[in-house]
């Protein structure tokens, strides 16, 4: 592929000082120079949240008000939100993308014949509010039995008792209309609303085991971010399932816009007919602390993955345009984004990843595999070129190559959702299973799936 995004310029290889005095500034040791796999600081961002499926997370902002400012316990800074200004050829394809993998996630899911169940399996971002509106609009036409998490499932009750102080936002969220576009997604909440979120967040977080940074959700607010919305969303519709399948109109969904449910079949198990459906569950198909503990830590070469998909991605959406001009302007985007956080003092580096994020929920489910073909091809390249490292049992040199669109965690979180639909370690077995996983790696769960299905035997 000729074409080439200038990221690597946006951060250069740091000097051994300026690593280890950019780790102090986190509070933490600095981590060891890699020898030549010209690692850069995103690498040191996005390798410790290697496994969480969603890429990287955002780096640790400054403080606005200097550093000797806090948040008020209890309270909240009172700041201005930024405005990121997306262009509207790339909301039209945010938009187009979000409507080919909501039709998918409802229409193709994963069958699981030997257990009579289907997995529709959604893909989320982290912390994108466009998200709840998928999660709503899947939920309410597939009717789960479940909604499966790729989230530790120590957290499960937190998010639930979370989502219950958070309910008249969070319904607020999940009223939006679902043809609007990322932009009035992140303008949901007024100012003043956003503090009463804030405030509502960090009083809810106090007895769980969720622990924000209060100055981090000040940026996050700022940029119209939802902190842990695609965890919360879920539980929110869990918690309210049962009034709901109470009511004549049971789920939201406009005919306009959504299919009815999925026909009874012999892998999706019997139709509810008119029976009525029990709640709905919240449940874990992420790894708990042992089997995190089993997977290999994450490697250097994250960082350069990471790279490598936010060059395709760019690629991606310029063809998905049409043309060079959807590229360009994500690159104009990019520059004009990091202009206005600087001046705001978020940093330019936090242009890069927020444009990145944005730019990849532009890409349908079929473009996003080619992405992901893309990135693992030129990982194995430049593994074989840098000495066969990694290489797999057999001469396979893409085993143990990925760790972002395809990682080790797949696997295990494709046979938890299995376990699920068996009925093992849950309080009854779940026909339908709508499983939120990340963005970045959902279509490898699915390829996960398909693949323990093939090998079962139909009883």
């Amino acid at each position: 592929m000729s074409f080439s995004l200038p990221i690597p310029n946006t951060w250069p290889p740091l000097s051994p000082h300026r690593v280890a005095r950019g780790a102090r500034s986190l509070g933490r040791a600095a981590p060891p120079r890699p020898c030549n796999l010209g690692e850069t600081s995103r690498g040191h961002l996005t390798r410790a949240n290697a496994r969480k499926g969603f890429g990287a997370a955002l780096p640790r902002l400054p403080s606005f008000g200097g550093s000797k400012s806090k948040v008020p316990a209890g309270g909240v800074t009172p700041t201005e939100p930024i405005e990121l200004g997306i262009p509207a050829e790339l909301e039209r394809l945010w938009i187009n993308a979000r409507d080919e993998w909501r039709q998918r996630c409802i229409e193709q899911p994963v069958l699981l014949p030997a257990h009579g169940a289907q997995v529709h399996v959604v893909p989320v971002g982290a912390d994108l509010p466009g998200d709840a509106a998928l999660i709503r609009d899947v939920v309410a036409a597939v009717r789960p039995d479940a909604i499966a998490l790729e989230s530790p499932p120590q957290h499960l009750k937190s998010y639930t008792s979370i989502a219950k102080a958070l309910e008249p936002q969070l319904a607020q969220l999940l009223a939006t209309d679902p043809r609007v576009g990322p932009a009035a997604s992140r303008s949901c909440f007024s100012a003043r609303q956003r503090e009463e979120l804030q405030a509502a967040l960090l009083g809810a977080c106090r007895g769980a085991s969720l622990k924000p940074d209060p100055d981090q959700l000040v940026h996050m607010f700022r940029l119209g971010s939802v902190p842990f919305v695609e965890w919360l969303a879920p539980a929110h519709l869990v918690r309210t399932s049962g009034a709901a399948a109470a009511s004549a109109t049971s789920s939201w969904r406009p005919s306009s816009l959504l299919p009815s449910p999925p026909a009874a079949t012999a892998a999706g198990g019997a139709a509810s007919g008119g029976a009525q459906q029990q709640p709905m569950l919240l449940l874990s198909c992420g790894l708990d602390r042992e089997a995190r503990a089993a997977l290999p830590a994450a490697s250097l070469f994250f960082g350069r993955e990471f790279d490598l998909y936010l060059e395709e991605v760019e690629g991606a959406v310029g063809e998905a345009g049409g043309g060079e001009g959807a590229g360009e302007e994500l690159a104009a985007w990019r520059a004009a984004l990091g202009d206005r956080l600087e001046a705001a003092g978020c940093g330019r580096e936090l242009a890069t990843l927020l444009a990145g994020w944005e730019a990849q929920c532009c890409l349908g489910p079929e473009v996003q595999r080619r992405v992901a073909a893309r990135v693992e091809e030129r990982m194995v390249e430049e593994r074989r070129r840098d000495g066969g490292e990694g290489t797999g049992a057999g001469g396979d040199a893409g085993v143990g190559c990925l760790e972002m669109v395809r990682t080790p965690a797949d696997p295990v979180v494709a046979r938890r959702l299995v376990d699920l639909a068996a009925g093992r370690d849950v309080v009854r077995r779940c026909a339908r299973i709508v499983a939120v996983v990340g963005r970045v790696h959902a279509l490898s769960v699915e390829d996960e799936l398909r693949r323990i299905a093939a090998v079962q035997e139909v009883p």
